[in-house]
């Protein structure tokens, strides 16, 4: 973030025009930095009426400060709005915060995976150029101008020559996008996979296996149902937007529905779910309930989004997208999480906003995190 952006978002709180979104990440901003008499020296001289801001910030953080005090009742609150402040404090030598972890750090995962050819050919569509990347039973397989793999089938091509599948695989630290024949649109998260044929012409259904994370946006299509299959669970639609979320090392199958309808079925249990309901499977038992829809899709959007989650959830998430492990030391407090973390940050950046909750203490080795009170 440049400092145009970060004075532009401290005039619209100061002309009264600021987001929500504006107004959360200054006041939480503040809660960090109100200490940091170097850093506020800095900002004073780079802006206009900082001390009249500064002073607005330090009223309506008093407000912030009891709703964060949920840390003496086994609970620890926090609101980060992305990384701007941390990008420009970074910025100013002298002034990182974040020193005390960001010693040794890790970087944040990419569009990483691999895809694995009907043939057995594998392909790094981490190293691929744009451009096509192979011609299957006549599906041309070529990589996006946003780096998105997409499979077409051309106007001349009548028939298939046959029924063939490909897998894709993104890493510990990797994600990837892919637009099917059908115009459906998947998102894998980190450490996922999907199994689907090249194309679905001349099939009475759409049928692909996932197992860890992926953000569906279904094309509509009456004849043929899109159905996923996952980690003892099945989810078939007709077109509509969903999340999965199948890893293995969870407690239970989450689906998401944001748009349309989908039916989950596991066993002889089967449920629909509306938009804005969450299908969780355990043990094959279906508890459907209410939820905002954007705390499973904010890895899609470059977020973490945390709501009443414990602290070994919350590592998990952050292990499979910096690529570390984690270690636990002694009695861990039994803190829990709601708010939202940037994933495009170096993760010492994380570690330090879930310590300043409290009660809680990281140290980052190579790429191990140990956790301890």
């Amino acid at each position: 973030m440049q400092e145009k952006d970060i004075t532009d978002i401290i005039y619209r709180y100061k002309t009264g025009t600021a987001s929500e979104q504006d107004k959360a990440f200054l006041e939480s901003w503040y809660l960090q930095h109100q200490d940091q008499e170097e850093f506020r020296y800095e900002l004073d001289s780079r802006l206009e009426d900082a001390e009249e801001i500064w002073g607005n910030l330090q009223k309506q953080s008093r407000k912030t400060k009891r709703f964060a005090a949920w840390p003496a009742v086994a609970a620890a609150v926090f609101v980060v709005v992305f990384g701007a402040a941390y990008l420009f404090v970074q910025q100013r030598e002298g002034l990182n915060p974040f020193k005390q972890i960001a010693a040794q750090d890790v970087a944040p995962g990419g569009n990483k995976a691999i895809l694995t050819l009907a043939d057995g050919t594998k392909v790094s569509l981490t190293d691929a150029k744009k451009g096509e990347i192979a011609d299957q039973a006549g599906v041309v397989l070529e990589k996006g101008e946003e780096g998105q793999i997409v499979y077409a089938v051309p106007a001349h091509e009548k028939t298939l020559k046959s029924i063939e599948f490909n897998t894709i695989e993104t890493p510990r630290g990797g994600q990837f996008q892919i637009h099917l024949p059908d115009g459906s649109k998947i998102w894998l998260n980190a450490a996922s996979s999907l199994k689907y044929p090249v194309c679905f012409e001349g099939a009475k259904e759409r049928k692909v296996e996932l197992k860890g994370e992926a953000y569906f946006e279904i094309a509509k299509d009456k004849t043929k149902p899109f159905i996923v299959e996952s980690q003892s669970q099945s989810v078939k639609v007709l077109g509509t937007h969903f999340n999965i979320n199948a890893y293995t090392d969870e407690a239970s199958v989450k689906t998401t529905l944001l748009e349309g309808s989908i039916q989950v079925s596991s066993g002889l249990v089967t449920q629909q779910i509306r938009p804005g309901q969450q299908a969780i499977l355990t043990n094959q038992h279906f508890n459907i309930i209410s939820v905002d829809g954007q705390e499973a899709t904010a890895w899609k959007k470059g977020n973490f989004e945390f709501d009443n989650a414990d602290i070994q959830a919350v590592m998990r998430q952050l292990s499979r997208w910096y690529d570390i492990q984690v270690i636990y030391i002694g009695e861990i407090p039994k803190l829990h999480y709601s708010g939202c973390l940037p994933r495009n940050s170096n993760i010492s950046v994380v570690l330090n906003m879930l310590k300043e909750t409290g009660k809680i203490n990281f140290k980052l080795d190579k790429k191990t995190i140990t956790v301890s009170k």
